[in-house]
């Protein structure tokens, strides 16, 4: 798959529509010395949630063949290393039934050593969103000034005329997390 021109949604905020979703590949890279994870919290039109998390922290990779339609790769970035870290989620079918897909990144690293003051500008993360004709969306984190060891990167919300991307560089800390995004109630059990 050739990948096209970039849209790049640098600033917290920042909206861009999306081309038809048939299949996609959520990446997230990162070179710093910390252990990400990548996780996909999905909501449907009838209220029923699920979540896509490293089996690490009680999750499920997901599966490509059945709800939820997407899988979660292997840890990367385990132990705080650094390098050309990514972890991807590879989605196979976005339709209708789907109302918002949220993708987060937890901290670990700061979460397990129960780091109040975590803050991810010390970081260098970001997504891409590449869909099934190659057409590329970055987001970058915007996230000055908030600490927290839990990320809401981007979401990706399906309407009856299309859908879009929103950067939403929205930091906290894992309990909030849990209370806030749909789906995250999973992370407790």
């Amino acid at each position: 798959m050739e990948i096209k021109s970039k849209v790049e949604l640098k600033a917290k905020g920042e909206v861009a529509n999306l081309p038809e979703i048939k299949q996609a590949k959520i990446t997230m890279s990162w070179s710093s010395s910390v252990d990400l994870d990548l996780m996909a919290f999905i909501e449907l039109q009838d209220g029923t949630t699920s979540g896509v998390f490293s089996s690490n922290l009680g999750g499920s990779h997901g599966e490509l063949n059945s709800f939820p339609f997407m899988t979660l790769s292997e840890d990367a970035g385990v132990g705080a290393q650094g390098g050309e870290n990514q972890e991807t989620i590879i989605m196979t079918k976005v339709d209708s039934t789907i109302s918002v897909n949220r993708f987060v990144t937890l901290n670990y690293t700061d979460a397990a050593a129960k780091k109040a003051d975590a803050n991810f500008n010390d970081y260098d993360e970001k997504i891409t969103f590449v869909n099934q004709s190659g057409e590329s969306f970055e987001v970058d984190l915007d996230t000055a000034g908030q600490v927290g060891t839990a990320a809401l990167l981007a979401t990706i919300e399906v309407g009856p005329i299309g859908a879009t991307i929103c950067n939403e560089s929205v930091i906290m800390d894992l309990a909030k997390l849990v209370e806030t995004v749909p789906g995250a109630r999973a992370l407790l059990k």
